[in-house]
């Protein structure tokens, strides 16, 4: 319930409804079946697309830090001072929200921990490097879930180990900054995973 006031969460049917808003204005929305797990948009012949914003922008406290991840659903795993960009990758648009975040403190991206996920890093990382502010990430850890496979995402952790406090520990945890070394580990570490997932083609 806290959830659903907080971001204004709607359904139609078994379509739940996320609006996205920037200054209490609703720019964009997006939503999914319950049945059916399909997600769908506003027509892109609107003229705009999920890269255009960023979910959760109205909950971000300005002059502070953000967290980005790539799903809603991990963007209100964390919550405090989170996004979501809808994807691995940002859009310019978003890098440009960004701005008007200013987050003097830091970008923190949270993507998911896969090899699309830690290249999005990378990527994400010389997309907004020209904003200059500090840059930091955090990889969720894998732990196993009761099915036996390991979590990917943060709000698989969530669900396997606890939402609220244990996940929050676990990301202030696992924030490292986004210095040369770290860079280095994570495109020497992405050459590996790209390495041994072709083997498994």
């Amino acid at each position: 319930d806290e959830l659903i006031d907080k971001y204004d969460i709607h359904h139609c049917g078994l379509t739940v409804v996320w609006p996205y808003y920037e200054y209490d204005d609703l720019v964009f929305w997006q939503s999914r079946s319950a049945l059916e797990k399909i997600y769908l948009f506003p027509p892109e012949t609107v003229g705009v697309t999920k890269s255009h914003f960023l979910f959760g922008f109205d909950h971000v406290e300005p002059g502070q830090y953000v967290v980005i991840t790539e799903a809603i659903f991990g963007a209100m795993t964390l919550q405090e001072q989170c996004v979501a960009s809808g994807g691995a990758i940002m859009g310019k648009h978003q890098v440009s929200k960004l701005k008007l975040l200013y987050p003097k403190k830091g970008i923190i991206f949270a993507p998911d921990n896969d090899l699309a996920g830690k290249q999005s890093i990378i990527t994400n990382y010389d997309l907004a490097i020209g904003a200059k502010y500090p840059m930091f990430y955090s990889i969720p850890s894998k732990v196993k879930m009761p099915n036996g496979k390991f979590t990917k995402d943060w709000n698989e952790v969530g669900e396997t180990i606890g939402f609220g406090k244990p996940v929050k520990d676990m990301f202030a945890a696992n924030i490292k900054p986004l210095n040369n070394e770290n860079l280095i580990k994570l495109r020497l570490e992405c050459a590996q995973m790209a390495v041994d997932k072709a083997r498994l083609l």
